[in-house]
């Protein structure tokens, strides 16, 4: 299995983000003013964000791509939730995205599937492949 492959779980809802930062919030961080003083802090700067921005627009597409086996409709009861473990040199980011229904959740982590507690119910879960060329196609 590649790191570059995408876990998508179906859990029951979660209703407590405490710790997570809202999807926008970590794509477009806030910058402090001043902050860009240098050229070289806007090119680092660009970059964060574009690596963001990538890693967010994979996620999604991994859950849109996983729709059908772990019954994700397509419909966000309110802006995906980016988190991350306190392991593992990349971060171990995660997203949960609820779903306008009866709040199911949907967790979607690339190279890991999210360890959850033992009593945690998982409905569905699959991974989603991703090749070379795919990964090619979603840089932006």
């Amino acid at each position: 299995m590649s790191t570059r492959d995408w876990h998508v779980l179906c859990v029951p809802p979660i209703d407590r983000f405490e710790g997570m930062t809202p999807l926008t919030s970590y794509v477009f961080p806030a910058t402090a003013a001043g902050a860009l003083a240098d050229p070289y802090d806007a090119e680092y700067l660009i970059g964060e964000r574009k690596e963001r921005l990538e890693w967010a627009g994979g996620a999604l597409d991994a859950l849109r791509r996983a729709g059908s086996k772990v019954h994700w409709d397509g419909d966000f009861r309110h802006e995906p939730y980016v988190g991350a473990l306190l392991w593992g040199s990349d971060g171990a980011l995660y997203l949960v995205a609820k779903q306008e229904n009866n709040g199911t959740c949907f967790i979607v982590s690339q190279g890991f599937a999210v360890p959850l507690p033992p009593t945690e119910t998982i409905f569905f879960s699959t991974v989603v492949r991703e090749s070379r060329a795919e990964a090619a196609d979603l840089r932006f």
